[in-house]
């Protein structure tokens, strides 16, 4: 259900909102990734 969410942005959409918060938190997460202090 996640990986899903993730391939389709507009996913949400269609989707319960408790599916935007987990997406949110994992593009949060990407971030953090993307700026080298991952945990």
């Amino acid at each position: 259900m996640r990986s899903f969410a993730r391939l389709l942005p507009h996913g949400d959409l269609i989707k319960p909102p408790y599916t935007l918060f987990e997406v949110q938190q994992g593009q949060r997460k990407s971030q953090r990734t993307v700026g080298g202090s991952g945990v």
